[in-house]
């Protein structure tokens, strides 16, 4: 069954994850790469994962490395088409090198800085919102229609099983950003929170 939106799931650390998840039919799994993350992931273990699963978009995810960083990076995980970063200058330098770019940024930030929107035409760029409060308001939800004119909007925040249908047909939403967990034990992981929003975004 395929789901009512598209949907990235953000730093995936294990096999148990990435193939539930590839299962579901979600758009894009991230992983980590940068060293100093809790959720890094070697690019031996990535390997391991990838090789298992198929017809995803696989996002490597950096917080604050440089562009160089990046591409030196890249060079040991095969397969990533697209690069999501929280520097902005950063991911720009990457442009032209045939890769998907997801700017992850708090949308506090964002509505702060709104000469970034004009930076930002034309650029093709997806952005990904977080946000440090777990609801949305009416403010954030005109910003993000008003964002949506220059890139498209992945909504990182406020998200529950009760709310994801709501919030995937949400004026200016291309798609939801969903957290990854943590493996319990080998093979044995609790995806309640995250079955349960999966499954309310799936159609028939």
């Amino acid at each position: 069954m395929a789901l009512a939106t598209a949907i990235k799931i953000n730093g995936v650390n294990h096999l148990t994850d990435a193939r539930y998840c590839a299962g579901m039919h979600v758009d894009m799994l991230g992983f980590c790469l940068e060293e100093t993350s809790p959720r890094f992931l070697s690019p031996d273990l990535y390997r391991d994962i990838t090789g298992w699963i198929s017809g995803v978009d696989l996002v490597a995810e950096f917080s604050t490395s440089k562009a160089s960083t990046i591409q030196e990076a890249l060079k040991l995980y095969p397969g990533i088409s697209h690069v999501e970063c929280e520097e902005l200058e950063s991911l720009l330098l990457l442009r032209g090198k045939n890769l998907g770019l997801i700017y992850k940024t708090s949308i506090e930030q964002w509505m702060q800085q709104q000469e970034l929107s004009e930076k930002l035409k034309d650029q093709k760029i997806t952005l990904h919102f977080t946000s440090q409060y777990p609801f949305l308001n009416s403010d954030y939800q005109k910003f993000i229609i008003n964002s949506s004119s220059f890139a498209s909007i992945y909504l990182g925040f406020g998200i529950n099983a009760e709310n994801a249908k709501e919030l995937s047909q949400m004026p200016g939403v291309s798609g939801l950003a969903l957290d990854a967990g943590d493996e319990i034990k080998p093979g044995l992981r609790d995806f309640e929170q995250l079955a349960d929003i999966l499954e309310r975004l799936e159609e028939e």
